[in-house]
């Protein structure tokens, strides 16, 4: 019994880029743990949990129908790593 008896190229093709796929979304999860992770403790805002939240972004990002959800949350980090807390209190104080 020889070893092309037991997957057809074909068949090993497929293994591959299913393994591959896999990679990219692993790959994928843990730059978006990585970017929220950054962006959370560059923030003014005292969160708690913070590498649980990130855990949380790198899961979402890792899958591929909730990629857009870990986008919208990494957008609302960058914004909150933008603007400091004292900001809103500063905007209140002028219009308010």
């Amino acid at each position: 019994m020889s070893t092309d008896e037991f997957f057809t190229d074909q068949q090993i093709h497929d293994f591959f880029m299913k393994g591959l796929s896999w990679g990219v979304r692993v790959l994928r999860g843990v730059a978006y743990f990585g970017v929220a992770l950054m962006l959370l403790r560059s923030n003014s805002y005292g969160l708690l949990n913070q590498t649980s939240v990130a855990i949380a972004i790198g899961i979402l990002g890792a899958g591929s129908a909730s990629a857009r959800l870990a986008q919208t949350a990494i957008a609302v980090l960058l914004f909150m790593a933008i603007l400091p807390i004292g900001i809103f209190g500063s905007l209140r104080a002028l219009f308010g």
